[in-house]
């Protein structure tokens, strides 16, 4: 299943739901989406996953920042401190997940035992 209809298939599972933290975060990024796809030096398909995964990895890295930010403002800015982790939290989800250190270490002996290297140069 595509990322675009995933978040569909999300955004419609948020209405009925009545949950204001994915519908919002999931219309935020249609939005991020539309946006950059109107950008005259734009080309692509607007709907493809790579392209959904930058508009998204974006947004994720400018929140965090933000969340990051409202936190320095103590209980003044906890309560959108919270909102954005929650966002940011429900987002990444449609992003590639990361290998740690351990799960590169494991691809890169995998990879070695498969050449059949016995030796370091």
């Amino acid at each position: 299943m595509s990322i675009q209809e995933d978040m569909d298939r999300h955004l419609r599972e948020a209405i009925k739901g009545r949950d204001r933290v994915r519908l919002d975060a999931i219309r935020l990024i249609k939005t991020e989406a539309a946006v950059a796809a109107s950008e005259p030096d734009f080309t692509g398909d607007p709907h493809s996953d790579e392209f959904l995964e930058t508009v998204i990895s974006a947004f994720v890295k400018r929140m965090s920042k933000a969340k990051t930010e409202y936190e320095s403002y103590g209980e003044r800015g906890a309560e959108m401190a919270a909102k954005l982790g929650s966002e940011v939290d429900y987002l990444s989800t449609f992003l590639p997940k990361k290998a740690d250190a351990a799960d590169t270490e494991l691809v890169v002996q995998e990879a070695i035992s498969d050449l059949g290297v016995t030796e370091d140069r």
